[in-house]
């Protein structure tokens, strides 16, 4: 989902309850999100350290919650 609101593909989205329209901000931090995950991804095929990706998907929760919670602002 993340690359698609990136791509421009996801146009709205729906923040307390009401409709609102994507900025390019908001598409900004959505392909940083996407590309931390793609990064992810990668190192977990590439090695199976089991802490060093609990550590990834603990900063990719946080980088999430951020985005999530600057949108909520914003809108």
């Amino acid at each position: 989902m993340a690359g698609k609101i990136a791509k421009g593909e996801i146009k709205h989205q729906r923040v307390g309850g009401k409709i609102v329209r994507i900025t390019m901000p908001q598409r900004r931090r959505w392909l940083l999100v996407a590309g931390r995950t793609a990064e992810i991804i990668k190192d977990i095929t590439e090695n199976f350290n089991e802490k060093e990706i609990k550590t990834k998907l603990e900063g990719l929760e946080k980088l999430l919650i951020n985005v999530t919670a600057t949108q909520t602002e914003e809108g």
